[in-house]
């Protein structure tokens, strides 16, 4: 008889004569032929694992791990985030979470080792912003995640990382708490002024690289849920308008919609009724229109959409409108559980991750008609049916990012990675743990940087980018922008040439010093990349390449050059 069928064992060790086993957040049993006994009492039911090494039995918990001798004699070690841990007799190895690996001696300072990377290695959103990569590690649902508070950068191949510690932001919060920042906006007219927010304690203002200011329910127009307190003021989707006005969602607020002016005052937008009070609100897309899209997550999950004319506080001019369900083009009326994600491509089309799959917001001009229809892309079968199915109809898309060539790249739960063609009609990769390094098919956001067409993806189990061949295309190139990667080219490199800084469907052709055309192609966005290879489909010599863009204009002829210096 085990000692506790209630659910499933994690651990099964023979230790001193024992059998020894535990469970996730329950406490660890030996039997010694005889009966069970607690030997480890974890009635806080923190998270717990056990290993055996040196020929001693070690408990690791979330602060704490503890020794055990074959004498069942227990030494405690106290504050320090264990996870597992191996020891030689003289050091200890600790597995400490998102601090890397620990080595501790007795009597020594510990000794941290960890390689570069994030901080901590998920994101619910991400933004980028003049070539850094900005991440939001923190989680927002039906209650907050708990994730310790960071705000991670990626800059030039360096990771820094905010932490409340680094920062001080802890220092200014409320009972020192600092958790689950969901959203940052860096400041158009300075790098090194960010601010993020947080699904409990509110917005934080970083300037220089350390908090300077906590905006809460007691300070500002921010409003707590129900009257609980400044560690229930839920705010997410911060975005910055034409006018300089950050702009946030306040869930369970009476007024959900709020903003910052450019003189750092916190205002309420008018109260819209529709979704006053609502929870679980999530993000702010303004899109070409200037119109103002607001997704709500779940309960009662739809979007929001607002045109307040250009005068905030006008509201005699506004149209608005909540949608809880969709109706498309067949009339079929869809009323998904989840709404994930939401996108506009470069049509003004807006793009909707849902429950129900990707649904499309065309024609946002007519969004306030009575009569407005949404879209959903159809695949045809080609079995000579003439019958199509939905993409991805019935799967959870949970992220949507849209690259330089209008392309989708949409994010799944168990289904990984898809980029399908600006039409959708096509899918041109479906990335999953079987053919690619994504660490989980469980995706939770995508975004690109725009300046290299870098796709950074957050799944279920870590951060990883793909080095797409799109990035933004510039509206005039110039050949002082026009940048080749890399450059040079060294010996055995076999990788892609990418070209950037280029305008959409630029014509490119790639010649030798003698001026024999060895490449021709039209760019992808603002980009194209080059095998290397020559039409005979051998890779060239060495030497200078030249590099001719033409922009496709009929009306107005320009052109760009760069030179490819390769190594054989």
């Amino acid at each position: 008889m085990l000692p506790d069928e209630s659910a499933a064992f994690r651990n099964l060790y023979y230790y001193s004569n024992c059998i020894v086993v535990s469970k996730t957040k329950a406490s660890a049993y030996k039997y010694d032929g005889q009966s069970w006994q607690v030997f480890y009492d974890n009635s806080e039911q923190k998270r717990i694992n056990i290993s055996i090494s040196d020929d001693n039995l070690f408990v690791c918990n979330e602060s704490s791990f503890h020794i055990y001798s074959n004498s069942w004699t227990k030494e405690s070690i106290e504050n320090i985030n264990a996870e597992d841990i191996a020891s030689d007799g003289s050091v200890y190895w600790i597995a400490g979470s998102h601090r890397g690996i620990i080595r501790m001696e007795p009597n020594k300072d510990y000794k941290f080792y960890k390689p570069d990377g994030p901080y901590i290695s998920s994101a619910q959103s991400m933004t980028y912003s003049k070539g850094r990569m900005l991440f939001a590690p923190g989680y927002s649902w039906m209650d907050r995640g708990n994730v310790e508070g960071a705000v991670l950068i990626f800059d030039n191949n360096v990771w820094t990382s905010y932490t409340g510690t680094s920062t001080d932001a802890a220092s200014i919060s409320p009972n020192g708490i600092f958790k689950d920042i969901v959203s940052v906006a860096v400041d158009p007219d300075n790098d090194n002024h960010i601010f993020a927010t947080t699904y409990g304690e509110g917005v934080y203002e970083f300037l220089d690289g350390k908090a300077v200011k906590l905006f809460n329910n007691e300070n500002s127009v921010l409003e707590d849920i129900g009257g609980f307190g400044v560690h229930y003021v839920r705010v997410d989707g911060l975005t910055y308008d034409a006018k300089k006005n950050l702009w946030l969602v306040n869930s369970g607020a009476e007024y959900a919609l709020k903003y910052m002016t450019p003189d750092g005052i916190w205002h309420s937008a008018p109260k819209y009724a529709s979704i006053s009070g609502q929870s679980t609100l999530q993000q702010i897309v303004i899109n070409s229109k200037k119109q103002k899209w607001v997704r709500a997550a779940r309960s009662a999950s739809g979007v929001f959409v607002l045109d307040d004319g250009s005068t905030i506080d006008e509201v005699s001019d506004d149209k608005s409108r909540f949608f809880t369900s969709f109706t498309d083009k067949d009339g079929n009326i869809l009323k998904p559980q989840y709404i994930y994600s939401m996108e506009e491509d470069r049509s003004g089309t807006m793009w909707l991750g849902t429950s129900n799959g990707p649904i499309l917001m065309n024609s946002v001009n007519k969004v306030f008609d009575s009569n407005y229809t949404c879209s959903r892309i159809k695949i045809p079968r080609n079995d000579g049916t003439n019958l199509a199915d939905y993409l991805l109809d019935g799967v959870n898309v949970r992220a949507i990012a849209v690259d330089g060539a209008d392309r989708k790249w949409l994010g799944t739960d168990n289904s990984g990675l898809y980029l399908v063609s600006s039409d959708g009609t096509k899918t041109i990769h479906h990335f999953t743990t079987e053919n690619s390094p994504l660490s989980s098919n469980n995706i939770n956001s995508i975004k690109l940087n725009e300046e290299t067409g870098e796709v950074f993806i957050s799944t279920a189990d870590g951060i990883v980018s793909y080095r797409s061949d799109s990035t933004e295309p510039v509206d005039i190139a110039e050949t002082s922008k026009v940048h080749v990667f890399p450059n040079p080219v060294r010996p055995n490199y076999t990788g892609l040439i990418t070209i950037t800084g280029l305008e959409e469907n630029s014509l490119v052709k790639i010649t030798d010093a003698s001026g024999n055309l060895v490449y021709e192609g039209t760019s992808t966005g603002g980009s194209i990349s080059w095998t290397g290879k020559n039409y005979s489909g051998s890779y060239v010599s060495g030497g200078i390449y030249f590099v001719h863009c033409f922009n496709s204009s009929q009306e107005e002829n320009r052109s760009v050059a760069a030179k490819i210096l390769i190594v054989r």
